[in-house]
């Protein structure tokens, strides 16, 4: 299998715009598999083992920030949150589980900035605000259901659960504009039309930032939004296959359900546009080269992901959800993976793990 060459240059990467017909097929290129080494896309990779300690035994369904000094961890098997300093030394819980003023009911997510935590309460619908230290700010009330949000400023953008239930006699609003006490300032209708869309969906709507530029996909529409500065939603660019290709009765049948094609998480920089989407119960992640508009999915053989040349290393998969404040994928490996895999040796910080310790981070600096 030969490699795939992103070839950018990037001390002269030509300033990339969305044309009105501009889209990534996902379904002409399930078969476009190629090897896509780090070093392709990558300047550094860094492996930061998360010190076990009794008082955070991690599982392995982690959400992660990575901010300048710190890492915010989310444990949402556990529905517990956690920060560690850069270098991966645990420093403080934040937060608990709970119905006290100060505790949350039911939360699998979160989003930071450098300054704050925000743990989303989905079954009181609400945001608890925490210092990074884990002491309590405040409550903000949602109004409505969501599972992720992103802030501009310092006003909160969310979804609403429901914004797929069309054909109503009321009418159904996707996204909510809110201040920093959880007033209302602005909501944008639906953009679900089709009545086969009025089902369960079990795939997530999500935000991602780019070039200081707020996007959004939700699971029904194969359009990739962008949100500008006065609330007003436009599409950008299309991921054909990437909207909700099943039939309303699917949703009864998750093991049907779970082996279409849905989009997951996306990453974009001036370089790439790397898309995370599941089909037939496996992840997959897709490359598209900005400079020469074509693409190919990551893969290893017969599994899914990056190939770490840079520290002949392990596979390199990126984690939905997790987000950084600078230009990085952020990873994970067990480390009884690690050590069974007889790599990465000359790395000091792994000569000591044990095969019961909690994670292994694995942040790519990318170029």
């Amino acid at each position: 299998m030969r490699n795939f060459i992103l070839t950018t240059c990037f001390t002269l990467l030509p300033l990339f715009s969305y044309s009105q017909d501009f889209s990534i097929n996902l379904l002409e290129n399930l078969d476009n598999n190629h090897s896509v080494p780090l070093s392709n896309i990558a300047k550094e990779v860094k492996y930061v083992p998360l010190e076990t300690t009794e008082e955070c035994l991690l599982s392995n369904e982690l959400q992660i920030f990575t901010g300048n000094n710190d890492i915010i961890i989310g444990d949402q098997k556990e529905q517990k949150f956690y920060r560690f300093d850069k270098n991966g030394k645990f420093l403080n819980s934040i937060g608990k589980r709970g119905e006290g003023p100060q505790e949350y009911v039911y939360s699998i997510s979160f989003y930071a900035d450098n300054e704050y935590v925000y743990i989303i309460d989905t079954k009181a619908q609400k945001i608890n605000k925490y210092c990074y230290d884990g002491k309590f700010v405040e409550k903000i009330p949602l109004g409505v259901t969501s599972w992720s949000i992103t802030k501009d400023n310092d006003n909160f953008i969310c979804y609403n659960f429901v914004y797929n239930i069309v054909g109503g006699k009321n009418k159904v609003y996707e996204l909510f504009l809110l201040n920093n006490k959880g007033e209302v300032l602005k909501k944008i209708p639906t953009t679900v039309e089709s009545e086969k869309d009025n089902m369960l969906l079990f795939t997530f709507p999500f935000f991602y930032k780019y070039n200081g530029k707020i996007f959004y996909k939700n699971a029904v529409t194969e359009y990739v939004y962008q949100l500008d500065n006065q609330f007003n939603l436009s599409p950008v660019y299309q991921i054909v296959g990437g909207g909700n290709n099943n039939a309303k009765q699917d949703y009864k049948d998750i093991r049907k359900y779970a082996k279409s094609l849905s989009v997951r998480d996306i990453f974009e920089n001036n370089q790439s546009i790397i898309i995370t989407y599941s089909f037939k119960n496996k992840l997959n992640y897709f490359v598209f080269d900005k400079t020469t508009g074509k693409g190919c999915n990551a893969v290893e053989g017969e599994l899914s992901g990056f190939k770490d040349d840079i520290n002949d290393g392990m596979l390199f998969e990126p984690l939905i959800g997790s987000r950084s404040e600078s230009n990085c994928l952020i990873s994970m490996q067990e480390a009884e993976k690690i050590i069974e895999s007889n790599k990465l040796q000359n790395i000091e910080s792994l000569k000591s793990l044990d095969y019961d310790d909690n994670p292994v981070l694995v942040i790519t600096t990318l170029k």
